[in-house]
């Protein structure tokens, strides 16, 4: 709810969008096959950094993070004036999806 406050998103706009894109079931697909190519990549990162630890991994997950996540995102932020609380939201997002992700990566 914070971060539908914070991007100016309500029930009603989320309906507008909805019919839009197709609808929700469209947008969960792309968003789903979009997870499956980020997770692949990581994937081959932590493969290739021959991660072994459940630690090493998070640490992988966070430099990804810190190097492709965070600037990606800060863009958005500058360029397409979005607010700094949605920018935190969605950085703290992905450093928890990253590091968890990659911890498991390795060790599996």
């Amino acid at each position: 709810n914070q971060w539908m406050n914070l991007i100016g998103l309500n029930k009603q706009g989320m309906e507008k969008s909805k019919s839009k894109s197709g609808g929700r079931t469209r947008t969960f697909i792309i968003a789903f096959m979009g997870a499956l190519i980020l997770n692949f990549v990581l994937a081959h990162f932590v493969a290739y950094a021959t991660a072994t630890s459940f630690l090493d991994g998070a640490q992988i997950g966070f430099w990804l993070w810190l190097g492709f996540a965070t600037p990606i995102l800060l863009g958005s932020t500058l360029w397409e004036g979005k607010p700094w609380g949605a920018y935190l939201i969605n950085a703290a997002y992905y450093l928890f999806s990253l590091i968890i992700v990659s911890g498991l990566f390795a060790v599996w």
